[in-house]
């Protein structure tokens, strides 16, 4: 993932996918990060260059994420509350290797049945998932699970994922989809192509799933191909851009500043004895708020546009945009000079990454250096450490039957429910 998520997120951006799985991201760590285009990646990882998983959600389902829970640095799963529809459980796997330990295989598949299993029956699950098995073509002996439209043949690693499948109640998705096997192919590699990337889901979901196909052209990982699936849900997602407006009480060591503080002291000059003290408070409060919104001004109401990452410039852009086509090229031909011309834009895309990022990186510490107060650097924390955090906002709460409540009413009346018994 490094130096490649601005990438990634301008490639769900331009799919219009709002939830992306990813593994073997190699990073260490459990952490969130803003990526560029409103999406943030969730991401855990135990030792650094090693396997790794995450989960990317875009800005409507960051602001329904009630739950996170990272298990190993092979899975790890969130929690989306929906207004009135099926809660959403996206769970990300990445599966040992065929040539794996019997033990390390088995303890995945062991931590992967607790989490669903303890999931609600009522709630929906969306697996994305690397395999690293085959399930094959057909649907022999898997008919409740396989749609038929798979891809090879299938191998002891991939009866497995059936056999899983079956216990769970669960469908393989993307065998439910017929396609050419250019769009079913999610991994290539020296000659060999195979399909080891699944989306699974519970057997009621198979009728809101549109679609499910690989897309072989956009060059993220060379042997990898990108899997998206359309799910259509009950109702909409609504985004909340609305802020509450509020008063720039930081400006007051500015000019206006110093004509709100000369105006509060004249209206504090001629005090009314007679009035009592709540009196007087509640005059100061409306005095107060409406003086200092003239001089100082309140913030916007609405977001503005996503800032882009620092350094996703026209410069990387551009060799992101030739080692694509280079990709491209090569897929279509198979040639040896068409692969090093690819290696080539390659490797470009990554230098003008790395000198982007070095840029961008000097000119962040360069602003912390010259900050001009504390505050100045408090904000910049506070950002870095509010873009690091899973959760940034809490709506949704429990009931007393400990179920998730998503509906504003019922929301409102557990709360008002809960003060009452205090």
């Amino acid at each position: 993932m490094t130096g490649r998520s601005s990438e990634l997120s301008e490639v769900l951006k331009r799919r219009r996918i709002d939830a992306c799985c990813i593994q073997e991201t190699k990073w260490k760590g459990s952490k969130s990060r803003l990526i560029g285009n409103g999406y943030k990646l969730i991401y855990y990882g135990t030792t650094s260059g090693k396997n790794g998983v995450g989960i990317i959600l875009s800005e409507k389902l960051t602001q329904r994420l009630v739950g996170v829970e990272r298990v190993t640095d092979r899975l790890m799963a969130v929690k989306i509350a929906l207004e009135n529809q099926p809660v959403m459980n996206i769970i990300c796997a990445y599966t040992p290797q065929t040539n794996s330990k019997a033990d390390d295989k088995d303890a995945f598949w062991d931590d992967l049945y607790l989490l669903i299993n303890n999931i609600p029956k009522e709630e929906n699950i969306d697996l994305g998932a690397d395999l690293n098995g085959h399930v094959g073509r057909v649907s022999t002996n898997a008919k409740g699970c396989h749609g038929g439209h798979g891809y090879g043949v299938r191998n002891l690693d991939g009866d497995r994922i059936i056999q899983f499948a079956t216990i769970c109640n669960l469908a393989i998705v993307n065998t439910y989809f017929k396609k050419k096997d250019a769009h079913l192919i999610t991994y290539s590699s020296g000659g060999h192509s195979t399909q080891v990337d699944y989306v699974l889901a519970r057997k009621r979901q198979l009728e809101s799933y549109r679609d499910s196909k690989v897309i072989p052209g956009e060059a993220l990982t060379t042997q990898h191909r990108i899997l998206v699936t359309k799910y259509k849900l009950p109702k909409p997602i609504r985004i909340n851009n609305k802020l509450t407006p509020k008063i720039k009480w930081r400006s007051l060591k500015d000019e206006a500043g110093q004509r709100f503080i000369h105006a509060m002291v004249e209206h504090l000059k001629p005090m009314d004895n007679n009035r009592t003290t709540d009196e007087e408070w509640n005059d100061f409060e409306t005095t107060c708020r409406s003086t200092a919104e003239k001089h100082l001004g309140r913030t916007r109401n609405r977001k503005g546009p996503f800032k882009e990452t620092e350094w996703w410039q026209t410069e990387v852009k551009k060799a992101i945009d030739a080692k694509k086509k280079a990709f491209i090229k090569w897929q279509s031909t198979g040639d040896d000079s068409d692969r090093n011309e690819y290696k080539e834009a390659k490797h470009e895309a990554k230098r003008q990454v790395a000198k982007s990022r070095a840029k961008s990186n000097s000119k962040f510490y360069d602003n912390l250096e010259s900050a001009k107060s504390d505050i100045d650097i408090f904000r910049i924390a506070k950002s870095r450490n509010n873009n690091s955090k899973d959760i940034s906002n809490v709506k949704y709460i429990k009931g007393k039957d400990n179920k998730l409540l998503t509906n504003d009413s019922d929301i409102n009346d557990r709360w008002v429910e809960y003060y009452e018994n205090l």
